[in-house]
């Protein structure tokens, strides 16, 4: 397998970090990031910090760089602060270590508190700066929207990446954030690597639900993602509302109940998936699954490749998609992939896609020009095309 996202934080464009403070040992690689003070053995006020914002009201923009800023973020947000037509810029990398299982008396042992819930979303522009958030850890299985962000509507994040996080929650749980929704929300340019579990229905890597048009372009998800329904690598699940995902990709293998996929769970309506990849193993105790889309309720799937080496399921399932429903256009399929760990015959186009060999990947890193430069991907002979600047490493089951 290739390189993974946390060894790439060295010689990717997410590498322009702050040399100063902690040093985290991440999968034997070392991260240097920015963190605050550790906190106390009874955490207190240190754990947020909200000066940034209180002292200047009228600003358009701010900067944050510690984690209590950001924890700061998460306070104002939730009091119902929703940072409209504001920007707040991460200026270095950042570790959420204090936040964790090292600390239970922040958030009683129960972790990271999300930016944004229910009825009290983020709708500014998160801008990471091409800088990363380590250690992020949520363990609240009674909690829904659960992520770095629980909900965003109308906002915008990009630019950020996020390594090793652990997220477990109830409902709409993904690594980034838990549900983005409304017409102009976007996540762009933005990676998950860890694990997401979800309790309930709607958990993706990345993101649990998107909806209302909202958008996630450019971006990927190396997570392991488990939950009970509507399971997704990159995304649990797209609700009606025109939502898209694009030139995206998810690696980190994939299980749960009903409708698992390994990029999405479940399509509804306009919902739309063009130019994308997966490569996980997607395995679900119930039906409809699929490589690339679990279930599909007139959404459709375009330009876009289940590489995966193996798919699992009761009943309801394909190599693309495990239901009929909607369009699939231009979408290709491995040959070879395999059924419950056994080979199989693929004889549904409408759920299967079209053949597609090892040797054709390989020769051809565009696979047959869904993926292009001209979209941000980076493509190279013998690799698969990957985002931020690296080609994906031809996995085992490729080569």
């Amino acid at each position: 397998m290739r390189a993974s996202v946390l060894s790439r934080i060295a010689v990717s464009k997410f590498a322009a970090l702050a040399l100063v403070a902690t040093m985290v040992m991440v999968v034997g690689c070392v991260v240097e990031v920015v963190d605050d003070d550790p906190p106390g053995p009874t955490g207190g006020s240190s754990m947020v910090d909200v000066r940034w914002y209180t002292s200047n009201q009228s600003s358009l923009t701010y900067n944050i760089t510690t984690a209590a800023q950001l924890a700061g973020l998460a306070q104002l947000v939730n009091e119902g602060n929703s940072f409209s037509n504001r920007t707040v810029v991460l200026r270095n990398s950042i570790s959420l270590l204090s936040y964790g299982p090292m600390n239970n008396s922040f958030n009683d042992g129960r972790g990271w508190i999300p930016i944004g819930t229910d009825g009290k979303p983020f709708s500014g522009i998160f801008d990471g700066g091409d800088h990363i958030i380590s250690g992020l850890y949520i363990n609240n299985n009674t909690r829904n929207f659960v992520g770095l962000f629980g909900d965003i509507s109308g906002g915008v994040v990009k630019n950020l990446g996020i390594a090793n996080g652990q997220v477990t929650g109830r409902a709409n749980n993904g690594g980034l954030v838990g549900r983005v929704t409304g017409a102009g929300s976007s996540i762009t340019d933005c990676w998950f690597s860890g694990t997401v579990t979800g309790n309930a229905e709607s958990t993706g890597g990345l993101a649990g639900v998107l909806a209302g048009g909202g958008t996630i372009s450019r971006s990927l998800s190396e997570a392991v993602v488990s939950g009970i329904s509507l399971v997704g690598g990159l995304v649990g699940r797209l609700a009606d509302g025109g939502t898209a995902v694009n030139n995206s990709y998810a690696t980190g293998n994939v299980s749960g109940g009903r409708a698992v996929g390994g990029l999405v769970g479940e399509t509804r309506g306009a919902s739309i998936v063009s130019n994308c990849y997966a490569i996980n193993n997607v395995v679900s105790t119930a039906s409809y699954v699929g490589g690339l889309v679990g279930e599909t309720w007139d959404g459709s799937i375009t330009n876009s490749a289940a590489l995966n080496p193996n798919i699992g399921a009761v009943g309801a399932y394909g190599r693309a998609r495990g239901e009929n429903s909607g369009a699939i256009v231009n979408t290709v399929a491995f040959i070879d992939m395999m059924f419950d760990d056994l080979p199989t015959a693929w004889n549904n186009e409408a759920r299967n896609g079209t053949d597609i060999t090892a040797d054709e990947i390989y020769d051809d890193p565009t696979i047959g020009n869904r993926f292009r430069e001209s979209n941000g991907w980076t493509v190279v002979p013998g690799y698969l095309p990957g985002l931020f600047g690296e080609p994906v490493e031809m996995p085992a089951h490729l080569q």
